[in-house]
């Protein structure tokens, strides 16, 4: 376990941070362009201090065969992000919708309880992009279109103390 002090709203707090969180912050995964994305969706907290957002190259068997995190905020937002993008990685856009945000938190190794909040983001982020990647199959008819995404705000409060 890692240990980070934290200089937010009020006096230094020290929150523990497993080393896979600690590894995910630092070196980031999945963050290169990717060609031939064909869904992009964002969102962000409530406050917009994070942004995450995740494209995606799905391929003909409805497979996701690449994808991109680019996650801007706390440790703990960036982390999830680019645990997300590992996990989803592969799946088939149903397997992918199944991971929850309490899947990335155990993934992690844990969080701080002010952290867990931001495990929503790349999964609201990837409904987006999926929404997306059937909107442009809808209205394309085949074509590509380039340049689009869907932002999609969380259901709940997306929200930390002091993250």
């Amino acid at each position: 376990m890692s240990t980070c002090t934290a200089h937010a709203n009020g006096p230094s707090t020290i929150e523990t941070y497993s080393d896979v969180a600690v590894q995910h912050f630092m070196s980031p995964r999945n963050t290169a362009r990717i060609e031939g994305v064909n869904g992009k969706g964002c969102t962000s907290s409530e406050s917009l201090d994070n942004f995450s957002q995740i494209s995606i190259r799905v391929g003909p068997s409805d497979r996701i065969d690449a994808v991109r995190s680019r996650t801007v905020g706390c440790a703990a937002a960036v982390a999830c992000g680019s645990r997300f993008s590992e996990m989803v990685k592969g799946l088939s856009l149903s397997e992918a919708t199944k991971i929850t945000p309490e899947n990335i938190v155990q993934s992690l190794g844990g969080l701080p309880a002010s952290g867990t909040c931001y495990a929503r983001l790349p999964v609201v982020a990837l409904q987006a992009a999926i929404e997306d990647y059937h909107d442009r199959a809808r209205l394309a008819h085949g074509r590509k279109q380039r340049n689009t995404f869907v932002y999609r705000r969380p259901s709940g409060p997306v929200q930390a103390q002091a993250c």
